[in-house]
């Protein structure tokens, strides 16, 4: 006794219609994001966590992926930007994102000098 027409059409409209409700409830943030490396659909960044030294590994993450490109008028200083690493990196997980400060630099700004903006998050 295998699927039917009808069956295999009812999966297929089920998959798509959670599909849909999950990514129209998915919470869109009104902020910009840091930069992060590249996400898959629903995993996000799942298979990028490194397990073995991370600090290692998201230092050299934020050297790869380098600031986000700024729109001035000066193309000097958007390559000045853009070549020099980012701080701040966004790691995106099912149902969570993550925030990771790569420098002790970054790390006081965030958390000591602006503290009462990020206490309740």
């Amino acid at each position: 006794m295998g699927l039917t027409y009808m069956d295999t059409l009812a999966i297929l409209a089920t998959l798509l219609g959670s599909l849909v409700i999950y990514y129209a409830s998915s919470k869109r943030s009104l902020a910009p994001l840091p930069p992060g490396p590249k996400k898959l659909p629903v995993l996000g960044n799942l298979f990028n966590i490194p397990r073995i030294q991370p600090y290692v590994a998201y230092r050299a993450l934020s050297k790869q992926l380098g600031m986000v490109p700024t729109y001035t008028s000066s193309l000097l200083l958007e390559y000045l930007m853009s070549s020099l690493g980012s701080d701040i990196l966004h790691i995106a997980l099912p149902g969570k994102n993550i925030i990771v400060l790569d420098s002790f630099t970054a790390a006081t700004d965030l958390l000591e000098k602006r503290s009462s903006i990020y206490s309740s998050r």
